[in-house]
């Protein structure tokens, strides 16, 4: 079976065949064929509530037909229309069930696991069967696992699947999330939005863009959607657009801007600027970098610097205040952040 091209007829076929196996052979086939095209003996045991050397008589059964093999206790089918006929075999409102009650296992196995490919496979089970979960409790707690499976997602670069994994956790929010679990709410949306502009998904970037904009309560929570607006209008070429909104924004959080400086201003600041890096030298790379330890100064920060760029283009008197500002909001804190080389090299 390895070695046919197989096609979709085939599967018609292979499902004949399976249904003249034995009743346990398939029951286990159907399962098997649920967690996924790979498989291992101990989680087939448990989905099938059968003791693990009943299992692997019935795993060699059908090693014995062709239809898998098996390795250091796990199991393979041997072609993905092998598995689409097993899972065929299930009746459409059992296919849902079935992997609502595998993600459920695997997540009660995998509890304080922080590996993601632990969490992947837990969470595509769990949400085949999402409209299944009627407590409350439980359809949040797989809502915080999508957000996890989404973050890890993103960090791939995985941006499409990222997105889908947040769109699922908001399927399972009600109607009142903002007010009944704000933070959840709120990263998943962002997160949503982000992935959506990664992935090339304008109007979906923009709806959830609009959610926080609309729903956020501190302007702390805004910085990173501000901020991928910001981004999105530099790449429409927007500039004038980004810079006045990343100025609103940042008035709000305390950082005043002169709308259009002339270059005199900004050359007059920025030899101020540079006589006073020249009296007070500073070790920049000394200092601790900047993580999640001050949530305000990464909020500016993460609105300064997309402003900066568009400024650059558009209102280039304007540029190194920003910049100038990114410098000392850095030393003020004392935390050296990623773009600051970058500003020392501009304005240096």
């Amino acid at each position: 079976l390895r070695d046919l091209d197989v096609t979709a007829s085939v599967v018609e076929l292979l499902v004949s065949k399976l249904k003249e196996l034995p009743v346990d052979i398939q029951e286990t086939l159907k399962v098997a064929a649920c967690i996924g095209s790979q498989f291992d003996i101990a989680t087939l045991a448990v989905v099938t509530e059968g003791d693990d050397d009943a299992i692997l008589d019935r795993v060699q059964e059908a090693v014995a037909a062709g239809l898998i093999w098996e390795r250091d206790d796990r199991g393979f089918f041997v072609h993905d229309r092998v598995q689409e006929a097993a899972y065929a075999l299930l009746p459409m409102e059992e296919q849902d069930r079935l992997h609502l009650t595998i993600g459920r296992l695997l997540r009660q196995r995998q509890r304080g696991s922080d590996h993601e490919q632990d969490l992947y496979p837990i969470v595509d089970q769990l949400n085949h069967g999402l409209h299944l979960v009627e407590d409350e409790q439980e359809r949040m707690q797989i809502a915080r696992l999508n957000l996890q499976a989404a973050g890890a997602a993103r960090q791939a670069s995985a941006f499409d699947t990222g997105l889908n994994y947040a769109q699922a956790g908001l399927e399972l929010l009600g109607e009142n999330s903002w007010d009944q679990d704000y933070p959840l709410t709120l990263a998943l949306h962002e997160q949503a939005a982000l992935m959506a502009h990664a992935a090339g998904d304008i109007q979906g970037m923009e709806h959830h863009k609009e959610q926080v904009l609309q729903c956020g309560r501190d302007p702390l929570d805004l910085a990173r959607i501000q901020s991928l607006h910001i981004e999105f209008l530099l790449s429409s070429k927007r500039f004038d657009e980004a810079i006045d909104f990343g100025l609103e924004a940042l008035s709000i959080l305390g950082q005043e801007f002169p709308s259009n400086p002339d270059m005199e201003f900004a050359t007059a600041r920025l030899s101020e600027f540079l006589d006073r890096l020249e009296r007070e030298p500073t070790d920049y790379f000394s200092m601790p970098r900047l993580h999640d330890q001050d949530p305000e100064l990464l909020a500016v920060l993460e609105i300064l610097w997309p402003v900066g760029n568009a400024a650059f283009i558009s209102r280039p008197a304007l540029a190194p205040l920003i910049y100038i500002r990114c410098v000392e909001l850095s030393l003020e804190r004392q935390l050296l952040t990623e773009s600051i080389p970058s500003i020392i090299a501009a304005v240096g």
